[in-house]
């Protein structure tokens, strides 16, 4: 078996729950991004990597067609059974090679999934050809530029493999070692920034200490650089 089907294997029937889902932070993220454009009500969406439906709740409020794709089909079942009357369809599929015709959807989602596939390029071009011209993406990835970062540099290393996060959920899979700038190259080709945003300072650099708890993440994220250092990075983005 190749690493890029140990990977899958992983994903597909191994990971947990905790390796499925996302931060509430993340959603409040999408919701304001998703406030902020020219929606309509016939706007069809597709949330990629959409594991146990952790984003459903919020495109449920900003779209009347939902697709939710996943690679796992435990996690499309469980989702079902959590939304079931999100009006969702449940697809199982690989981001590397979507099962949609090009130009079929308004907007695409792509929350903590991003650093999980293999090729990160031909994801990203897949998700630009299914939007359509002027489409959106909202992508969220971690990001490690900074001690968090440090730390999995090192473990990594250690291992020989790229699986150790913060949460310590992806052991046996594969994370990317993601950053701000490496996810904007990615998107230069076939897409065009249009706001960032950082979220989770506590977890990046407090990330072994209780103090992290207590320290906010929320206001920060909006300042050019300082956004660039939380645990987590988030782009909304528009095809070319």
């Amino acid at each position: 078996m190749n690493p890029s089907e140990k990977i899958r294997e992983f994903y597909e029937k191994k990971a947990g729950e905790d390796a499925q889902g996302s931060p509430s932070f993340i959603q409040r993220v999408l919701n304001e991004f998703l406030a902020g454009l020219p929606l309509r009500h016939n706007d069809k969406v597709l949330d990629l990597g959409s594991g146990i439906g952790n984003n459903l709740n919020v495109l449920t409020r900003h779209f009347y067609e939902i697709v939710a794709l996943d690679i796992s089909e435990k996690a499309l079942k469980k989702s079902a059974r959590l939304h079931k009357n999100s009006r969702t369809k449940f697809v199982k599929g690989d981001i590397l090679n979507l099962p949609f015709t090009s130009q079929s959807y308004d907007v695409v989602v792509c929350t903590g999934t991003l650093e999980h596939i293999t090729d990160l390029r031909k994801g990203i071009r897949e998700i630009a050809r299914v939007l359509k011209r002027k489409g959106y993406g909202v992508f969220t990835v971690p990001n490690y530029t900074n001690l968090a970062g440090y730390y999995k540099w090192f473990r990594d290393r250690a291992s020989g493999r790229r699986d150790w996060c913060p949460w310590h959920t992806h052991e046996g899979g594969f994370e990317r070692f993601m950053t701000p700038g490496l996810l904007k190259r990615s998107l230069k080709d076939s897409f065009t920034v249009r706001e960032t945003r950082g979220v989770d300072y506590s977890l990046s650099w407090l990330f072994f200490t209780p103090v992290r708890r207590f320290v906010g993440f929320k206001t920060i994220g909006k300042i050019p650089f300082i956004k660039r250092l939380g645990m987590h990075y988030c782009v909304l983005a528009q095809t070319k």
